[in-house]
């Protein structure tokens, strides 16, 4: 079984191709705050979509390169619920509780 590896990575290697990433998810950020207009906002979404994009592939790629083998899926399912779980919501207590 060949691994498919991602487009970017291949071309630029792992470092450049998360530093693109993080620069892309970075750095219109800031300029996200400069328009109140559709287009501008779109953009800059679009980009920081891509940066997002770009570190996401990169990490499941790196964490499926890195596990043993036959303990990919596995891995991947760890690191994923790794980095969900401080976007969950905890539970709210209500007043009196």
């Amino acid at each position: 079984m060949s691994r498919s590896w991602p487009r970017p990575a291949t071309l630029l290697g792992w470092t450049r191709t998360l530093v693109l990433g993080v620069l892309l998810l970075g750095l219109p950020a800031p300029l996200q705050a400069l328009s109140d207009h559709l287009l501008p906002i779109l953009l800059t979404t679009a980009l920081r979509g891509a940066g997002f994009g770009i570190i996401t592939v990169c990490g499941s790629t790196a964490t499926a390169a890195l596990a043993p083998r036959g303990r990919q899926g596995a891995a991947i399912g760890s690191t994923a619920s790794r980095s969900r779980s401080p976007k969950s919501p905890s539970p709210r207590r209500r007043p009196g509780w």
